[in-house]
């Protein structure tokens, strides 16, 4: 992925570049194996990952913001491998409206 990019997606989970971390971001104690898990598949219970072996990962308003001066792995069965670049990430989920906001199924 792009240095210059200001988000991406893998399925239905969104990485949104920040300039800074959050005000109230709190620093949360590392994944067991430096796995992050994102979120986990409704239909086949397939999880979206984050290697967050050089990274530090913070909770802003219970979504994972994650910084990191090295390149940050992502990977999921169905998506493939992505790469984040160093900096700044907030992890959100696709929603859709249906009567009521709410998280896409995978």
């Amino acid at each position: 992925m792009s240095t210059k990019m200001k988000w991406a997606r893998q399925g239905d989970i969104y990485f949104l570049k920040l300039s800074r971390l959050p005000k109230g971001a709190e620093l949360t104690p590392a994944p067991a194996l430096n796995r992050l898990v994102v979120a986990v598949g409704e239909t086949n219970g397939h999880e979206h990952v984050v290697d967050v072996q050089d990274a530090k990962v913070y909770d802003f308003m219970g979504l994972p913001v994650l910084v990191s001066d090295q390149p940050i792995p992502t990977t999921h069965p169905d998506h493939g491998t992505d790469t984040l670049a160093p900096g700044k990430w907030i992890v959100a989920h696709q929603r859709v409206y249906l009567g009521s906001p709410q998280r896409s199924q995978d």
